[in-house]
């Protein structure tokens, strides 16, 4: 069987009941939604439980699946509802979960283990190691990572028993899987809890060094990312082996969903036509990319004119005259759709149509502005496209065809069956059908009523019926035999899945708490090092742990580690493709000094968890003591504890887990927002590929700066950017509280070339261990604040929403 022969699944987004319906009725397979909680677009309309229901039979009774998004990440107390909330998922039958939340996903596999697991794109499997994890642990799907290149989805379709599912369409983070902590750190608006201040869609310049702006441009959107459309490439995503294409956007009104749907149902059945191409791209556009899985790069896969709906274009400036603007029209333009014009202000100014016109028309705007000439007029919205986009599910054309057959014979019951789908609904009447007094039932007139269907999504496909002349038989019991038909037909195509009800009592007995207490103890000292020169300014007597995130060098900085008692690991980057895996295991074989892996990707695990004792760095966003149970069952050594997670949160986990992993928090280091394969330096350099990255000028010490001038450092690495925040977290007059919370190691990180290495490593040495005096703590401090403006401490005490 070919890939084109399988059944390849168009999933949707819903986020209301009317999205539903346009997704439905526009020939999508699945669709997912979110309930009112734990979901990572908390600003959708979605459902409540009696909505959801709502929805689940719908769904099913057009056989659509429906998948429901539980994919924020939970805390120690909030797994335990959220397992309650999937308990009432599984008893309506929802066909799927998507969970970001390794705990979470444990609790499920171990209460429900018939329920399938799909895993978010927030979980970053981007190859084929982290797909085969997940498939260990009982994951069904995994839903990649939209960086993944289409030679890697070919290698993971391959070779795991996954469903593979892959966006197709729609809005892009432009960090890795939308694993971003920028929105957190600067405003405590968490991505990983559905509430981003979407900071990628903000403004910023490129700075130097030296405070200046490298280049003064009007188009400063350097992280806004064009929306992903892949139209022209189903084709080949369906021949890579993808099981499902999803279209992203659970925030996009119904029409939108409608128009999309209906276009990249017509794709994947070999009927688009250039209309329907159009027409995705009147919907909504930020420009378009065919994304980074079919190596996009630079301006082809950035947006930095403008972060919201381009429209498409439909004409030009002629001239201005008094609070008028003349239009050449390239486009066809009714009343009511959305028109905007660039003013010289450096603004735009949209507005509604008042006039039809014609492609070739010139037109006049009343505009109080001046409008930039020769400068594109675009329509941002289509009053016709919207119309259609309604009509298309404003009735009901997902039909199931209806096969009835029937029997009325005088002296026994009337008999109706129905067939749709394979099965087979027998209904019979109460009474034996009798002799007429007066008004005998006709042949035609049991038709008439048998076939009435309206309201219902069945469509009489054959109708055979054996009557009797001169018999009695009221409509009523004629309507009464078709509606039973339909109802049971009904019940057994929405509880297709046949699950026995879950039994509260033993969901209650494994959400029950065991809470021991928490022993005060003294922190050991890890430190993370991203260079040889770093390395050599770090006093080597005090510290317990290392990771290197280097090569260079890297073998005889080991060296000098040896007998000092210290742990050595090696820490990879958090991004791998199995390319880079490969070229990691020559090296590695030529370093038997290390055998241990700071891992900060599933896939990194999976792939050294045999040979290396593995800790778990902050990628793998441990949030709860359930999550740290399932990386004990994987075999972890230690983890790290999310760097969105509070003081009182940790405690929980602490006090709630087998204490069995020894775990690090971070006390100094400045934290990476975001990770990205894109760069924002090809945007401003016009760069076509990454292929120079390795010697570019701009490749480190460069910041972007945001409105209120606050500056984000930039560095590239290993065909990676990383963007870290504008404050180190320095936690160095809190040490007890990492004591007296259950933290084992306090990790401090360095990344940047003018960090005070050697008086961070021993003040804080210093402070573990009782030595250091007040004055030498605020030392620190002021130098910290003199070099950086200030200083932070993260989440630890305000949290995140």
């Amino acid at each position: 069987m070919t890939n084109r022969e399988k059944t390849i699944e168009l999933l949707s987004p819903v986020g209301s009941f009317e999205s539903l319906i346009a997704a439905v009725q526009n020939g999508c397979n699945a669709v997912y939604l979110g309930g009112k909680s734990f979901s990572a677009r908390a600003s959708a309309a979605n459902f409540d439980e009696e909505e959801l229901k709502r929805a689940v039979d719908y769904a099913h009774l057009r056989n659509v699946n429906v998948y429901v998004t539980v994919n924020t990440i939970l805390d120690s107390k909030e797994v335990n509802d959220a397992l309650k909330y999937i308990a009432y998922l599984y008893d309506i039958d929802v066909d799927g979960i998507i969970i970001q939340d390794l705990g979470l996903a444990k609790s499920i596999h171990e209460v429900f283990p018939d329920l399938p697991l799909h895993g978010s794109t927030q979980m970053t499997i981007n190859n084929l190691d982290g797909a085969k994890l997940l498939e260990k642990i009982g994951f069904s799907r995994a839903v990649l990572a939209r960086e993944t290149p289409i030679e890697e989805i070919e290698k993971i379709t391959k070779n795991t028993e996954l469903e593979i599912e892959v966006f197709a369409h729609g809005a892009l983070c432009v960090s890795f899987s939308g694993q971003c902590l920028m929105s957190s750190m600067i405003g405590g608006r968490s991505g990983n809890r559905g509430r981003c201040a979407q900071p990628c869609r903000k403004a910023y310049d490129i700075v130097g060094q030296n405070g200046n702006i490298v280049k003064s441009t009007d188009t400063k959107y350097y992280l806004s990312p064009r929306d992903l459309n892949t139209l022209d490439n189903i084709d080949r995503l369906i021949d890579a082996g993808v099981h499902s294409l999803k279209i992203e956007g659970r925030m996009k009104r119904p029409e939108y969903v409608a128009t999309v749907t209906s276009a990249y149902r017509s794709a994947i059945d070999k009927n688009l036509n250039s209309k329907q191409k159009e027409d995705v791209e009147q919907i909504f556009n930020r420009g378009f990319t065919q994304g980074l899985t079919f190596g996009e790069f630079g301006k082809d896969y950035i947006n930095t004119e403008r972060p919201n709906n381009r429209g498409i274009a439909l004409g030009k400036v002629l001239k201005n005259g008094k609070n008028k603007v003349t239009v050449k029209l390239s486009g066809v333009l009714n009343v009511g759709d959305g028109v905007e014009i660039q003013t010289v202000d450096e603004a735009s100014r949209g507005f509604l149509s008042d006039i039809n016109a014609k492609a070739g028309d010139t037109v006049e705007f009343y505009l109080e502005e001046k409008a930039v000439i020769d400068s594109v007029v675009r329509k941002t919205s289509d009053m016709k496209l919207n119309e259609k986009a309604r009509n298309s599910f404003s009735r009901e054309n997902k039909f199931i065809e209806l096969d009835l057959f029937g029997e009325f014979k005088l002296g026994s019951y009337g008999k109706l069956v129905g067939i749709a789908n394979g099965v087979s609904v027998e209904k019979t009447t109460d009474e034996i059908i009798e002799q007429s007094k007066n008004a005998p039932m006709t042949r035609e007139k049991i038709v008439d009523q048998i076939s009435k269907l309206g309201g219902t999504n069945y469509r009489l496909n054959n109708l055979e019926i054996t009557v009797d002349d001169n018999i009695f038989l009221p409509v009523s019991i004629i309507n009464s035999l078709r509606r039973q038909i339909i109802e049971d037909l009904n019940r057994h195509f929405i509880e297709y899945e046949s699950r026995s009800k879950n039994n509260l009592e033993d969901v209650n007995a494994y959400v029950k708490n065991r809470r021991t207490s928490i022993r005060n103890r003294k922190p050991m000292l890890s430190i993370e090092v991203n260079s040889h020169e770093q390395f050599l300014q770090l006093n080597l007597d005090k510290i317990d742990r290392i990771y290197f995130s280097y090569l260079d060098n890297v073998l005889e900085d080991i060296i000098n580690t040896d007998n000092k008692n210290i742990e050595v690991f090696f820490k990879p980057d958090r991004i791998m493709y199995s390319t880079d895996y490969e070229k990691l295991d020559r090296v590695l074989s030529k370093i038997d000094t290390i055998k241990k892996i700071n891992a900060n990707n599933l896939g990194t695990i999976n792939r050294y968890i045999d040979n290396y004792e593995i800790h778990a760095d902050d990628g793998i966003n441990v949030f709860n003591y359930r999550a740290v149970e399932s990386l004990e069952k994987i075999g972890v050594n230690s983890f790290s504890f999310s760097p969105e997670l509070t003081f009182a949160q940790i405690a929980d986990i602490v006090s709630l887990g087998t204490g069995k992993l020894l775990s690090e928090a971070v006390g100094y280091g400045f934290t990476t927002v975001m990770t990205m394969k894109y760069c924002p330096m090809s945007a401003l350099k016009g760069c076509i590929d990454d292929s120079r990255c390795s010697t570019c000028e701009y490749r480190k010490d460069y910041y972007l700066r945001d409105a209120k001038e606050i500056d984000f450092m930039l560095r590239r690495n290993n065909s990676q950017t990383l963007i870290y925040n504008s404050y180190p977290i320095c936690m160095i007059e809190n040490i007890e509280d990492f004591s007296k919370n259950g933290v084992d190691y306090i990790k401090l990180v360095f990344t940047r070339d003018d960090e005070p290495i050697s008086e961070i490593q021993n003040t804080f040495y210093e402070c573990i261990n009782g030595l250091a005096s007040r004055d030498e703590i605020y030392e620190l401090k002021d130098l910290l604040k003199s070099k950086y403006t200030n200083i932070t401490k993260g989440h630890y005490f305000r949290g995140i929403e």
